[in-house]
């Protein structure tokens, strides 16, 4: 197991992004793709599966509604 496999770095499970600010209320906002938890525990809990997804890291784009 290399070094990169054995220490984990948390990131955004929708984008891969590792730059994102956490509160003090354990909740996380993403700053590439703007999505937010509410539970840090969660997402960490996670971890392993999205470190996967993250290589196939794919583009995320906002789709936004016009009124």
């Amino acid at each position: 197991m290399t070094q990169q496999n054995k220490e984990t770095t948390l990131c955004c499970p929708l984008c891969g992004s590792e730059e994102y600010l956490l509160s003090e209320k354990n909740s996380m906002l993403c700053a590439e793709c703007g999505s937010f938890f509410e539970d840090l525990e969660q997402v960490v809990a996670f971890e392993p599966h999205i470190n996967l997804v993250m290589a196939e890291r794919k583009t995320v784009i906002p789709l936004h509604a016009c009124h």
